[in-house]
């Protein structure tokens, strides 16, 4: 589970950096509604992706039987 934890806290801060560089040099550097807008729908694609298989795992929440 650590080892889950450092991996999502990475994969945060790499996504922080990726959507900044793309936002300073996206449309020459200016910060324009076209380049959040950009932003805006390639988040919510890589947010869906990565829910995809969440949303396909079967896990159960049973409590196991001792």
């Amino acid at each position: 589970m650590a080892s889950f934890n450092t991996f999502a806290f990475l994969g945060a801060g790499f996504f922080q950096y990726f959507m900044g560089f793309l936002l300073d040099n996206l449309y020459g550097g200016t910060r324009s509604f076209l380049s959040y807008q950009f932003i805006f729908i390639l988040a919510t694609i890589c947010i869906v992706v990565a829910l995809i298989p969440a949303i396909m795992s079967k896990e159960s929440f049973k409590c196991p039987e001792y």
